[in-house]
């Protein structure tokens, strides 16, 4: 739960400024002259000062929003090469072993296989769809398991979090 104290004033904050340099400068001449009753004059104002801030307490519950991790694995005809598909399948269950361990996480998980079309590996194209049916502000990251062999490559501008590469296969395959 947080609290908090806002003023709200009732008279524009000038106003009240000149009000309160005039007040004071009354009760400063109060005590300048030796006058009785300075010190309750001085109290009387502040009080009324602070009525026309008009101060208020909120208080507000509010419940966290979840942060949303987006995990893609390419299963395309190239992640079959080798020993692609057991380094594949070692990193999805170490990801999503780790991010299953974090509080007020929802893992969002998909899959890329070769396109109908055979134009190759669309991999950006599944990340843009997904983060379009996502709050931007509650993605905290796209994890791409991939072997690296992407062919819609374009700039992902709505993409805000950090993008991380899980490559399979070795430095000197080839597809």
């Amino acid at each position: 739960m947080i609290t908090d104290l806002t003023f709200d004033p009732l008279i524009p904050l000038s106003f009240w400024m000149g009000l309160a340099a005039v007040g004071v400068c009354a009760i400063g001449l109060s005590f300048a002259k030796g006058l009785q009753g300075w010190a309750w004059r001085f109290l009387a104002l502040t009080v009324l000062l602070l009525a026309l801030l008009q101060p208020s307490v909120v208080r507000e519950e509010r419940n966290d929003l979840e942060d949303i991790v987006l995990v893609i694995t390419d299963e395309t005809r190239s992640q079959s090469i080798g020993e692609r598909p057991v380094q594949t399948a070692e990193a999805e269950q170490r990801i999503m072993a780790l991010l299953s361990a974090e509080p007020n996480l929802r893992i969002r998980q998909a899959r890329v296989t070769d396109a109908d079309d055979n134009r190759g590996t669309r991999l950006i194209s599944e990340v843009e769809a997904l983060l379009a049916e996502e709050p931007a502000d509650q993605i905290s990251g796209v994890i791409l398991i991939t072997d690296g062999e992407v062919h819609d490559i374009a700039p992902l501008d709505s993409l805000t979090a950090p993008l991380h590469v899980m490559l399979s296969g070795d430095k000197q395959g080839y597809d």
